[in-house]
């Protein structure tokens, strides 16, 4: 079902937002994996294929392994164009886990997945859960596709692009057809779906946000977060479901260079209900000509705008 159909039936009285959710969409299937591909059935068979990890490489995680309770991080560390992917398709049938976000003793395993310097990586067709920070990190890696993915209970945020003092940043990434949620609510204030810093013309589609609030009190972070000299944010088609705050491209007035620029939020669909606090569902600050098309936001009393410019 479309956002714009759903929305329009919860607006005629016929469904709540909840019955009437059928987001994302169905993923279209990846090309079938190359048969040079590692598959992997356990644990440590997959940390034995990263220990050799090397570029233009797939490996494939089937739910035999399910789930892959990680001893380590998978770092993935100067190596390009390799995938992971689960074998079936279907990202409830393959789940990498840690040791809980709610957990300070994470040992060898801080975040699931961490990318340095590894340009066009793949990760498709798998559930993420339970890191005490992260569970994807990019680290000055572009060209990342996360594609069809489950991600659950980040201690901090589900996907983080991080950089450096220069502002070399993740560029040129696609997030599409992925869940980014909590169960509940996240551990505390410091937390997102995405946040990206210091990011050139990513593409977020297709998504859904669900549940980016916290338990301290104090207001959680953006569900999707674009900013640090960030630019060319292409937002579309994707649904905030009972967040504290939805999109935010840009967050403070920079000295020097822009938070963000450029981009275009379009064809979104954001939505809280009354019994839950939370600021506005849209939100651009220090970023000239970003344009915002088309979309839905409803907050249900819990703020005095539901888009705004600062």
């Amino acid at each position: 079902m479309s956002p714009r159909i759903w929305v329009g039936l919860m607006l005629l009285g016929c469904v709540s937002p909840c019955d009437a959710l059928d987001w994302p969409p169905l993923a279209p299937a990846l090309p079938p994996p190359p048969e040079d591909a590692v598959h992997v059935y356990s644990e440590s068979t997959l940390q034995s294929a990263m220990n050799v990890l090397e570029s233009g490489q797939t490996i494939v995680l089937h739910p035999e392994g399910s789930p892959y309770q990680l001893t380590r991080t998978l770092w993935v560390n100067g190596v390009d164009d390799v995938t992971f992917r689960g074998s079936t398709g279907d990202p409830d049938d393959v789940v990498i886990a840690g040791p809980g976000m709610a957990n300070p003793s994470y040992g060898d395993v801080p975040h699931l997945v961490h990318l340095n310097q590894s340009d066009g990586v793949t990760i498709a067709d798998l559930t993420l859960r339970d890191a005490w920070y992260h569970l994807i990190q990019l680290h000055r890696s572009d060209d990342v596709l996360l594609h069809n993915l489950r991600l659950v209970d980040a201690g901090e945020q589900h996907i983080k692009g991080s950089t450096e003092s220069d502002r070399d940043g993740a560029d040129r990434g696609v997030l599409q057809y992925s869940t980014m949620e909590f169960t509940t609510v996240g551990r505390w204030w410091y937390i997102n779906g995405i946040d990206i810093h210091a990011g050139a013309d990513w593409v977020i589609r297709f998504n859904l946000f669900r549940n980016i609030r916290s338990d301290d009190g104090n207001l959680a972070g953006p569900a999707l977060h674009m900013w640090n000299e960030s630019s060319g944010t292409v937002v579309e088609s994707n649904v905030f479901l009972n967040c504290e705050r939805g999109i935010a491209l840009g967050l403070v007035d920079r000295t020097g260079y822009n938070d963000h620029e450029g981009g275009v939020i379009r064809n979104n669909f954001f939505y809280r209900s009354s019994v839950q606090s939370g600021d506005v569902g849209i939100h651009v600050a220090d970023s000239p000509s970003t344009r915002i098309i088309n979309n839905t936001v409803i907050v249900s009393g819990t703020s005095s705008a539901a888009i705004e410019y600062r």
